[in-house]
């Protein structure tokens, strides 16, 4: 038996084999990532402001786009993606976005091919873990969402980091990726970490190194929004004061791995952090590993107290522990010591299918579909936000504001609440809530939309605020498919009642 499972242990861990696994998983990533409609909401508002900072050449300070917080201050910390999103999205529609996912898809691919076969010595370990990579870490890379954007600086980074040698160049690039990673999202203190921890893990050009971490320290101060940056990092962090307090309850994905169980984590992300886990936890006990291995566990217990962070965990850890990989293939032969890795095993080679083929997907799935087909609640959704009246104060459903921000804003629309979140107080954020669940009573839900002037609701069928339809005061005037548009008789008359 044991002989058995050997010999089966060594046929799927042959190089080729492995690269037939991965060229397959990253097709299927490629796919998906092709095809998939657009259901984030994030994408909207960035490219709407954008729009605003193109038109007025300034990065937004406000909370322009609601009416219930209009004058909130907003810290736009990815305000790099704005104007490209915006251009896009003006130019080639909806089908720019699903474009600009594929494009983050295969860069992350690439990047994480690098980081695995590009950087093993033995094409089976580089294979195994670029494989792990793409099956269970993957998966916020499959769209142009910035936080699956900003996990392509950190694998950028692991490359150039944790490269054996250092030069000026690559030192100069360190500090280019952390400027560009400060001005893009909020998640850039990892890269000084990473910095730290490659100086630390280092036998070589360990001066160049701390130079390289001090100098791209001083560059995160070049950005939009200066130390107050700093402190809206940290306080997105800790969750523990005002709206960020209200984000961490509310919002699945900063809850731990128990708490997000069913939403955003599933057995698949935990089949992935246990691979990882036993990698680097069996790499702390040797000591050139510590250190390496000793940063993956702790990024392990960030992903365990924050679901969003597991597809970062998982990706670093997988590229740090190349080098502990590369020795477990040697010490348990997994393939016959004499047998020469094939040159098909090239990441270069392995990435030519997947991009032809998402390729080939993407233009098949657009070039006749018109723009509302694109968006995952259909072209009703977009028919329903153009019956919206100008100027309306609209209520609609969190993962449908970032549409009506980017169509409507233009027309002096403006929406309840969307998913910056921190460009709100709790209170609105709780109302919005109340609004939105089956338990709230109709007076409650009454008193909330005449106490913030909304004046137009637009949701699908079987939402709380269908009672709309019944509503004195209110009419009904748009229905398709399962979206309705309720509005006041007068508009803009909450005021005075």
């Amino acid at each position: 038996m044991r002989s058995a499972c050997r010999r089966l242990v060594s046929f799927v861990t042959r190089p080729l084999y492995l690269a037939a696994f991965v060229v397959t998983a990253c097709s299927m990533a490629a796919a998906v990532a092709a095809t998939t409609k657009l259901h984030d909401p994030d994408v909207w508002w960035v490219a709407a402001a954008g729009r605003e900072m193109v038109a007025s050449a300034r990065i937004p300070r406000e909370n322009l786009f609601s009416f219930t917080e209009p004058h909130h201050a907003w810290l736009m910390h990815e305000w790099l993606l704005a104007p490209p999103y915006a251009l896009g999205l003006e130019r080639l529609g909806p089908a720019f976005l699903v474009f600009l996912g594929l494009l983050v898809s295969s860069a992350g691919l690439l990047f994480i091919l690098e980081g695995t076969v590009g950087r093993a010595r033995h094409a089976g370990a580089g294979l195994a873990l670029a494989l792990v990579s793409v099956l269970f870490f993957s998966g916020r890379l499959l769209s142009a969402r910035p936080t699956g954007v900003a996990l392509l600086f950190p694998l950028a980074l692991c490359l150039v980091a944790f490269a054996p040698r250092v030069s000026a160049g690559g030192a100069l690039l360190s500090v280019a990726i952390e400027l560009v990673w400060t001005n893009t999202h909020g998640s850039f203190p990892l890269g000084l970490v990473l910095l730290a921890v490659a100086w630390l893990d280092a036998d070589a050009d360990r001066r160049l190194r701390l130079a390289t971490f001090v100098l791209a320290l001083l560059v995160t101060a070049v950005n939009s929004g200066g130390l107050a940056l700093y402190r809206f990092v940290l306080r997105y962090a800790l969750g523990e004061t005002g709206i960020y307090r209200t984000i961490h309850g509310q919002i699945h994905e900063f809850r731990s791995v128990l708490g997000a169980w069913g939403t955003t984590v599933d057995a698949v992300d935990l089949v992935g952090l246990a691979l990882v886990l036993a990698l680097s936890g069996s790499a702390s006990f040797v000591t050139r590993h510590r250190v390496r291995a000793s940063f993956c566990l702790l990024l392990i217990v960030g992903a365990l107290a924050q679901a969003r962070n597991i597809g970062l965990a998982g990706l670093l850890g997988c590229q740090l522990m190349v080098p502990w990989a590369d020795e477990l293939w040697e010490r348990f032969r997994l393939v016959p010591a004499e047998e020469a890795p094939s040159p098909l095993v090239s990441y270069r080679w392995l990435l030519a299918p997947p991009l032809a083929l998402g390729l080939g997907l993407f233009l098949f799935s657009t070039a006749r579909r018109p723009p509302g087909e694109l968006l995952a609640r259909g072209p009703a959704l977009l028919h329903g936000l153009r019956f919206v009246r100008d100027g309306s104060h609209l209520y609609v459903p969190f993962s449908e504001a970032g549409a009506a921000i980017w169509y409507d804003f233009p027309r002096g629309v403006r929406v309840f609440f969307d998913s910056r979140n921190d460009c709100y107080s709790p209170e609105t954020f709780r109302s919005f809530l109340l609004l939105g669940e089956r338990g709230t009573p109709q007076p409650v839900a009454r008193r909330i939309l005449a106490r913030s002037h909304t004046d137009a609701v637009l949701i699908p069928k079987g939402h709380p605020l269908s009672f709309l339809g019944d509503e004195p005061g209110w009419a009904r005037q748009f229905a398709e498919g399962n979206w309705s548009l309720y509005g006041r008789a007068e508009a803009h008359s909450i005021g005075t009642e």
